[in-house]
């Protein structure tokens, strides 16, 4: 299951949201031909605070945030983020969705098109819109198409019961995909 929400954030929210994930010194600087995806895992703040209210999550839910960049060195390939294995995650199957939310007011961007298999041998190809929020059911093998122009800015997270499940660091993970 895939749902799309156009103009998910308040303008407020989004601006607020813009600043924190923009802000100078976030994501390190790296060479021009460097292969590398930036994740920055967030415990708290004003953008955890902004997905909770817009979810509007019980006090049983919890939300694990991230804020991502992307641009042309980057390679995201198909992949499941409840997989077995993970190194980065401990999780129970308590995952209930994820999320995607993408900044392209302030950072335009070519290409990086989100991609899902339905699980019926068809991929569906999202062209991510302005504050615009995707969610769809955690287990979903998912990749971004190359991006050709520009950085790709998302705040994505997985949105789960409060159990076991935690990450088991917050910080920049280098190579973790989306």
């Amino acid at each position: 299951m895939i749902i799309r929400i156009e103009n998910f954030l308040s303008k407020e929210d989004y601006d607020i949201c813009w600043e924190e994930i923009s802000k100078p010194g976030v994501f390190p600087k790296r060479k021009p031909t460097e292969r590398r995806n930036d994740r920055i895992y967030r415990k708290d703040g004003p953008l955890l605070e902004i997905i909770r209210k817009n979810f509007k999550l019980h006090d049983n839910m919890r939300v694990n945030i991230h804020t991502t960049m992307f641009n042309k060195t980057s390679l995201i390939n198909f992949h499941n983020d409840v997989g077995e294995g993970s190194e980065k995650l401990r999780y129970n199957k308590s995952w209930i969705f994820q999320f995607n939310i993408y900044f392209r007011k302030n950072s335009p961007f070519e290409g990086g098109n989100f991609e899902l298999d339905r699980g019926d041998g068809k991929i569906e190809s999202i062209e991510p819109k302005d504050n615009e929020c995707v969610m769809f059911v955690s287990g979903m093998s998912h990749s971004i198409s190359p991006i050709t122009e520009g950085d790709r800015y998302t705040l994505g997270g997985f949105v789960l019961y409060d159990n076991d499940c935690l990450f088991s660091e917050y910080e920049t993970q280098e190579g973790d995909n989306e």
